[in-house]
């Protein structure tokens, strides 16, 4: 698969991995601050880039080089890492639930090199990383494809 595609297809919300379900804090938002126009949800989804979007996407560009080195031992210190950049435990839920779902989606046309230390479902964004890792693309497009993410279902959840 050319890596343009692999890029499209990992980014796409319509790929069966969930975050299409998941409103990244939209809901609330909007329930408790009373977000209601277009100007809020802007300045919400810039928020969301700059804050949980950058560090999910810097962790999977992190995975994404860890993946390509073989680095497995590296995976589980990024999860554990990111396990501990994520305070609430909703959160982690959540993100833990969609790396699952991420890689049932992502295994079922590619195979991805998981580690076997790993105990417990990892991150959304190290899967990501993985799974960019697996369809041979590079760090930073890993890291794109999880900043879109985390405004996309948002913007998403938004209609």
């Amino acid at each position: 698969m050319a890596h343009s595609a692999a890029l499209l297809l990992l980014a796409d919300g319509r790929l069966p991995a969930g975050g299409y379900a998941h409103s990244g804090g939209l809901e609330p938002t909007v329930h408790i601050h009373g977000l209601t126009d277009v100007a809020g949800l802007e300045g919400f989804l810039e928020g969301r880039a700059a804050t949980a979007g950058l560090v999910a996407a810097s962790f999977a560009a992190a995975a994404c080089r860890a993946a390509q080195m073989g680095q497995h031992a590296l995976l589980c210190e990024l999860d554990r890492q990111l396990d501990v950049r994520t305070p609430s435990k909703a959160t982690r839920a959540v993100s833990r639930a969609l790396g699952r779902q991420l890689l049932r989606a992502v295994t079922s046309i590619r195979s991805v090199d998981v580690p076997a230390q790993s105990r417990r479902d990892m991150h959304q964004p190290v899967v990501y990383g993985m799974a960019a890792a697996a369809f041979g693309l590079a760090p930073k497009e890993a890291a794109l494809i999880v900043l879109h993410e985390s405004v996309a279902g948002p913007a998403a959840a938004a209609v």
